[in-house]
């Protein structure tokens, strides 16, 4: 983040805490039986123009990290890090560099072809100390629910190593939970000692460290980090591929060179279309679209199918009008373009919406089984997205992604019934821990424990991947985000297609806290406050509006004494320039975008190309 964007979010900060916000929140739905046993949350601050909107993003209760991470052994390895998740393990373990000055060091990661890998580049001086650690346990769970490495059953721990130039030299130092508690390290040796060739060089080559190796005063049934240490001095760029715990002590197949890139097919174009219904009163906005259409060269078309509650027959699924949406069916496909129904809302995964969710499908069939073939779909695309609903953040997280599968699931058999494409939009942080917690969001789902996004890429034909970002290289940028779901989805045959935002949006900061709440009134600089009562109450309190807090509690005849509190541990400012190009950039960034994640990700063939949210915006991004 540059100095003056920071600048410009933190007096943004300062103007939207000036003042109590307020929203209300239903415990029940967030799993919690007593609003004390809060240990953790998120709370979100939107600057909206029609003026502030707080949210309740995430509450967790005590005991919610007890069970650890669920990590599998595959051909008897177990992949503690693969450095797809930027700087979060698959054991939910941290990862950084440590430094004392004037030595210095940064870690980074890419892709290399189809495969990430982390960089550490560092600048090892006479004095002073740098290189990496990670964690084997979930470092953002507390001391009393902190889970350690057993290490026990396993015969070796494996590491894929590479460097920029010969004879590198790395210092292997493994702590156990009593040496991780004095923040220390024992020596294990050189890993170059542990690798074929006796030294990292050029070559991708697997250290393996037979666990027999370690130290006796570790505890191998309690094992808490890994850390590597730059021996010499100079400047050194080491890359890794994977940190592995193994069965044997035969060094781990890895596919980093044997791969033939399969480049992508020819890239494809698609669209949100949401203004359907304008389409339908204003005859003349369909020329206009499928001529702007047309220029831009779109191939699918995501058109949504107009709802309104009013409906005599709205209870009945979403009704489709032949003798409307017809016309502007044929239009699009005289045009060339593949017309989907684009239908969903966040309520679509509620057991008690599910017949609507049957009947909204059917009528879809139906219409296409009474239009000529002129007026058909192509396929049927799904926007369902539960997190927007109160409660995804919490323990209930798992009821509702399995209740997102099922609708899948449903409809997918249903649009295969009719020879549909069925497709959904996904969310990019699927197969990422959640960042609260880095717990992995796996599921259950048809006898096998899989993350969420590689359940939903096996249902679907199609997957859009909402991957809003405005760059493309970086952790945080477009590539890296979507190299996952793009590597699943070549294994299974799919088609992924990137996801870029133009919808101008608003900046928000997100608050985080943590911990055994307090009563009474906060006496802490910025707070999170749970007022109990007939309708509870989440407030966020800086610390010059006490006097108005008293006063909304005067009016919501809540006793001072009944309010649980939490000092504000964290506060993160999340720049709309990071996520649209209608806010960072413009044109020029988002083709400059394209351009440079295209010339990366075109070697998976499951890349479709980029899906542009939505028409009226992109339309508008384009006129400027």
């Amino acid at each position: 983040m540059t100095s003056k964007l920071f600048l410009l979010l933190s007096l943004l900060f300062v103007s939207l805490t000036a003042q109590v916000h307020v929203t209300t929140i239903d415990p029940s739905q967030w799993g919690l039986t007593r609003l004390d046993a809060i240990r953790l949350g998120q709370l979100s601050l939107v600057n909206a123009p029609q003026g502030s909107r707080l949210n309740v993003q995430a509450l967790y209760p005590k005991g919610y990290f007890s069970n650890g991470m669920i990590s599998d052994v595959n051909e008897g390895c177990l992949e503690a890090a693969d450095f797809s998740l930027a700087f979060i393990n698959n054991l939910g373990g941290s990862y950084a560099v440590f430094e004392s000055p004037p030595s210095a060091a940064t870690f980074s990661h890419h892709v290399n072809g189809r495969d990430p890998l982390g960089r550490l580049e560092y600048t090892k001086q006479s004095s002073g100390y740098c290189g990496l650690w990670m964690h084997l346990f979930n470092s953002l769970s507390p001391k009393e629910e902190r889970v350690y490495f057993d290490a026990t059953r396993f015969a070796s721990l494996q590491i894929r190593v590479r460097s920029y130039t010969k004879n590198e030299r790395l210092l292997l130092k493994i702590a156990d939970a009593a040496w991780n508690e004095e923040q220390d390290a024992v020596l294990v040796g050189e890993l170059a000692s542990f690798l074929p060739a006796g030294r990292i060089d050029t070559t991708w080559q697997t250290a393996v460290i037979p666990l027999t190796a370690l130290p006796p005063n570790l505890d191998q049934s309690r094992l808490a980090t890994v850390a590597l240490e730059a021996a010499r001095e100079g400047k050194g760029i080491v890359e890794f591929s994977s940190l592995s715990f193994c069965t044997s002590t035969d060094a781990r197949q890895l596919r980093i060179e044997e791969l033939e890139l399969t480049r992508a097919e020819s890239l494809e174009k698609a669209i949100w279309v949401w203004n359907t219904r304008d389409l339908i009163e204003n005859h003349h906005t369909v020329d206009e679209m499928t001529s702007f259409l047309g220029t831009e060269h779109v191939n699918h078309v995501f058109l949504a199918l107009p709802y309104d509650p009013d409906h005599p027959q709205a209870s009945q699924g979403v009704p489709i009008d032949a003798a409307t949406l017809g016309p502007i069916v044929r239009a699009l496909n005289a045009a060339g373009h593949r017309v989907h129904a684009l239908v969903g809302d966040k309520d679509f995964i509620r057991p008690d919406k599910r017949p609507f969710v049957h009947a909204t499908m059917e009528n879809i069939i139906r219409y296409q089984q009474s239009v000529p073939p002129a007026e058909q779909f192509y396929g049927i695309h799904l926007d369902i997205e539960p997190y927007l609903l109160p409660g995804f953040g919490s323990i209930r997280q798992s009821q509702f992604l399995e209740n997102l599968l099922r609708v899948f699931e449903m409809c997918s058999t249903l649009a295969r019934s009719a020879r549909l494409l069925i497709g959904a939009d996904i969310p990019p942080w699927l197969d990422a821990p959640n960042e609260l917690t880095n717990m992995a969001m796996e599921v259950l789902w048809n006898g096998q424990t899989k993350p969420m996004y590689q359940h939903i890429i096996d249902i679907m034909d199609v997957v859009v991947l909402m991957n809003y970002r405005t760059k493309a290289e970086g952790e945080d940028g477009v590539v890296f985000q979507a190299q996952n779901e793009l590597r699943y989805a070549e294994a299974a045959g799919k088609k992924v297609f990137l996801g870029l935002e133009t919808i101008p949006l608003f900046d928000e900061l997100l608050f985080v806290f943590r911990g055994k709440p307090r009563t009474g009134m906060p006496i802490e600089e910025n707070a999170i406050v749970i007022a109990p009562g007939p309708e509870t109450l989440a407030i966020l309190v800086p610390n010059k509006a006490r006097t108005e807090l008293k006063t909304l509690l005067k009016e919501k005849r809540i006793s001072e004494q009944h309010l649980l509190w939490w000092p504000v541990e964290r506060t993160t400012p999340v720049s709309a320039s990071r996520i649209s190009f209608a806010n960072g950039g413009g044109l020029p960034a988002l083709r400059k975008t394209i351009e440079k994640a295209e010339q990366i990700l075109r070697g998976f063939s499951s890349f479709a190309g980029f899906s542009f949210h939505d028409y009226e915006s992109y339309r508008a991004l384009m006129a400027k």
